[in-house]
């Protein structure tokens, strides 16, 4: 059977995200690349847009070697439209996070998604965490998720 050109494009965005999250692990110890492939995978029914953006969605604030991923890799390999939901979603230092950066994510339809499966996933873990961690970051992810379902 042949590759897809979606199958393709597919796995180059897991090819990125494995090697822009090299060694890294989120606040559990985990792989950090489970946590972009479960949000990948919530995004799934939405199309293959979401799904890449999911697998790519930290890989730009993530990952400081742009010989794995920069913008413009990113709209070279998958188009604009990927390139600009996962530069979206990702913050830039010293920027507000209520005032620049949820805006920006806001604005585009696929980083809103995307985002909601991320909080998503964040918020179904949290309860793993060290108590103080878990009401300060309820905090975040309640009132992050409240200005998504806001959102037309």
């Amino acid at each position: 059977m042949t590759a897809t050109p979606d199958d393709t494009l597919l796995t180059q965005a897991r090819q990125i995200a494995r090697a822009a999250h090299a060694g890294q692990v989120d606040k559990l110890g985990v792989d950090y690349f489970e946590h972009v492939r479960a949000v990948a995978d919530a995004v799934a029914h939405l199309g293959t847009d979401h799904v890449i953006t999911g697998l790519l969605h930290d890989t730009l604030e993530d990952c400081d070697d742009r010989t794995i991923v920069s913008p413009a890799l990113l709209e070279a390999r998958f188009g604009a439209r990927i390139a600009h939901a996962v530069d979206a979603m990702t913050k830039r230092d010293g920027e507000d996070h209520e005032r620049d950066y949820l805006p920006r994510i806001l604005a585009n339809p696929i980083a809103r998604a995307v985002k909601r499966a991320d909080v998503t996933h964040n918020l179904s873990r949290l309860h793993l965490l060290d108590p103080a961690d878990q009401s300060r970051l309820r905090n975040k992810y309640d009132a992050v998720l409240k200005l998504l379902d806001q959102a037309p």
